[in-house]
């Protein structure tokens, strides 16, 4: 029972023989130094009891009224205790039941309607202490009387000694013609009433005993298998848990706590947290004292060095947090500590920062070559511009004076070898002004604008229309196709592929140039789209390198150049470029410049199904 100051049996609940008794829990069954003697003697044997009638200054409703009680105890057990031991281990308590004496024995004498005779009973020997019941006869006798019988009975109830006083009143001898109960009658009614109180509080005492066995046994169950749960919770888990007393002194850890540390319970015996100077060392005695303060507190990521602590163990990046178990009171009783093992991770931060500071040192070195090539390329530019270009023209110069001049002297085989130097010469040119456009355009600073793709499209039409106003080329170009992109840079790659258009669909009998959009997962693709000559299709790895061509100069003139340059600025651009054709049906350029605007569908207006429109190819996968 309750070891702690103040009551130290207290009334848990009351369902006593006395209706009219206000609820008397918390009552203290030991405030009073006899009964609290009595009832100290009463748990080893396991004895009921019926205590001496007294007032009870501690119970309101029995404050002025004298009444004994009936008390049984209570064990936990399947009722095999045997030894005085044995009660004292597994008593739980007392069923007690106050009767009001003087209720009792009115009771008792209801059937007695005249009464001749005066009752006294006594609890103990026969003395004014010990006086329990008085009849009401005793209160009108006469001063000095002497009765003409008395008579004493003595019983033994539940260990308490009681007797029974009887003595004749006056006008006994008058009304001995009437009927009087009997005293045996009356002793046994009395007894009886004892008796059955008794009897109550037994089958009382065995079914509360009952219920606390079932209780007590369903709340250890519920208890056991929550401390299972907890246990394989805390020996399970990844963290190192460690619990410590608000004094500091570590109470349990578990199996992560053991890996991660490398230490035991035992290592840790005589170390007390809160005053170890390692602790105040690496600055977490603050967090410390807060958590044995009451409040939960997160720990910053530490290196923590256990050997320094315990005198061996590993080094750890730790990162936690401390929480603090209070008891009913707000008492801080524990306090669990939790680590997270950070060491891989400080690891890979740390391999992070030696590799960015390496990358960085590589960059600048990279820097410092492109620079190196860039100048060179310069140098390279200028020297082809001006240093290749000099001879180039000479010798186209010299050939044109020769054929100009000389062309009686020189017969037609010469004349056909100057003529095949200029057209050489000229060739050459074309090809140094492609290279030098090409690294141009690598080299060359973006400088993105809003383009319209269409305007520009038209505009480089109408300058190919203007140069062969022979042709009927058709071309069909979509309207209001925005970019956003370097103007110079996307003229010049839009340029090549529709003048490649031109000049392969040139001899189809109706040529057709189409200059269009889709949408394809979201992202908007621009197409250039001829029915000219196409290409082999198992060439196509070639079409966008330097001087590769798919054709021969005697079918289509050309430098090898412009489509390589087309790809170097959508590329440049962050875009992709590829392409679509076959021998003799034509050929389809496709790019992708990112951050162009996708076709906005009316909401009102059905989505276009590609499968079934009438210009829809199946067999090209797009729009013919």
């Amino acid at each position: 029972w309750p070891k702690a100051e103040g009551p130290k049996l207290p009334v848990l609940y009351y369902a006593g023989l006395e209706p009219s008794l206000q609820s008397p829990v918390g009552f203290d069954m030991q405030s009073d130094p006899q009964r609290a003697a009595a009832v100290e003697a009463m748990i080893p044997d396991g004895q009921p009891r019926i205590f001496r009638p007294s007032h009870f200054p501690d119970l309101p409703s029995l404050e002025n009224v004298p009444a004994f009680l009936i008390v049984a105890p209570v064990y936990f057990g399947d009722g095999l205790i045997k030894t005085d031991d044995d009660r004292r281990a597994q008593f739980i308590g007392f069923v007690f039941s106050p009767v009001v004496a003087k209720d009792l024995f009115d009771e008792v004498e209801k059937s007695n309607v005249r009464r001749m005779e005066n009752v006294r009973i006594y609890f103990g020997p026969e003395t004014p202490q010990n006086l329990v019941y008085d009849s009401a006869a005793d209160s009108k006798l006469p001063e000095h009387y002497e009765p003409e019988q008395h008579d004493v009975r003595r019983q033994n109830v539940g260990g308490q000694f009681v007797q029974l006083v009887f003595s004749s009143a006056p006008g006994f001898s008058e009304g001995s013609d009437a009927s009087v109960v009997p005293l045996t009658a009356l002793m046994g009614a009395l007894f009886s009433s004892l008796l059955f109180c008794f009897t109550y509080m037994e089958a009382s005492a065995r079914r509360r005993a009952q219920l606390e066995v079932i209780e007590r046994q369903e709340a250890q169950r519920a208890l056991g298998m929550s401390e299972r749960r907890l246990r394989n919770l805390i020996e399970q888990a990844p963290l190192s848990i460690q619990i410590i007393s608000p004094q500091g002194e570590t109470i349990e850890v578990n199996r992560g706590f053991e890996r991660l540390w490398a230490l035991s319970l035992d290592d840790f015996k005589d170390i007390n947290l809160l005053e170890s100077p390692v602790i105040r060392e690496d600055g977490l005695l603050p967090y410390f004292l807060r958590a044995a303060s009451g409040k939960p507190t997160l720990f910053p990521a530490t290196l923590v060095d256990a050997s320094r602590l315990a005198g061996k163990g590993k080094t750890c990046w730790i990162a936690g947090s401390a929480y603090p178990l209070k008891d009913e009171q707000g008492r801080v009783r524990e306090i669990v500590i939790m680590h997270q093992d950070l060491t891989e991770i400080k690891r890979a931060e740390e391999e992070v920062r030696r590799v960015n500071a390496y990358l960085e040192q590589r960059v600048e070195e990279r820097t410092e070559e492109l620079a190196g090539a860039m100048a060179e390329m310069e140098a390279f530019s200028y020297s082809v511009a001006h240093d290749l270009r000099a001879p180039l023209r000479a010798m186209a110069s010299f050939s044109r004076i020769l054929v100009e001049d000389y062309s009686e002297k020189l017969d037609p085989e010469a004349q056909n070898f100057l003529e095949r130097i200029i057209e050489n010469s000229v060739k050459m040119g074309e090809l140094i002004d492609g290279l030098l456009d090409l690294s141009r355009i690598s080299r060359a600073t973006l400088e993105r604008n809003d383009v319209d793709l269409s305007a520009m499209a038209r505009d480089i039409v109408a300058g190919l229309e203007r140069r062969h106003a022979s042709t009927n080329t058709r071309v069909e170009i979509k309207p209001d196709m925005l970019v956003e992109a370097d103007p110079r840079l996307i003229r010049s790659a839009l340029e090549n592929m529709i003048d490649n258009a031109w000049k392969f669909s040139e001899r189809a009998k109706q040529p057709l140039i189409e200059f269009g959009s889709d949408d394809l997962d979201g992202e908007r693709v621009f197409y250039v789209r001829d029915n000219g000559a196409g290409f082999d299709p198992s060439y196509i790895n070639k079409l966008f390198k330097p001087f590769e061509r798919l054709h021969t100069g005697d079918e289509f003139p050309g430098t090898g150049i412009g489509l390589a340059t087309v790809r170097r600025v959508i590329e440049r651009h962050g875009g992709k470029v590829w392409a679509e054709g076959h021998l003799n049906q034509g050929a389809t350029f496709y790019f992708t410049i990112p951050g162009a605007a996708t076709k906005q569908l009316d909401p009102f207006v059905e989505e276009i199904d590609l499968k079934t429109h009438p210009r829809f190819n199946a067999s090209r996968g797009r729009l013919a």
